[in-house]
């Protein structure tokens, strides 16, 4: 995934930081996460980290050279 941004479309409250979180787990420049938020509706406080399912999903892309 050299060079090639990663489109992320989190269900999160925290979308100016979640994506510099999961660039962390991904070892690649925070630049390179672009996270998508088209609609944000209510999660109480609970909606904040990439939680294990987004790391999961975008290993599994990175695994497959960006494919989602």
């Amino acid at each position: 995934m050299e060079g090639r941004p990663v489109e992320y479309w989190p269900s999160t409250q925290n979308i100016s930081g979640v994506g510099s979180d999961l660039a962390k787990v991904l070892e690649i420049p925070a630049t390179d996460v672009h996270s998508q938020m088209q609609a944000m509706g209510g999660g109480f406080g609970s909606k904040f980290g990439h939680d294990r399912w987004g790391e999961f999903g975008a290993r599994l892309s990175k695994n497959a050279a960006g494919a989602p």
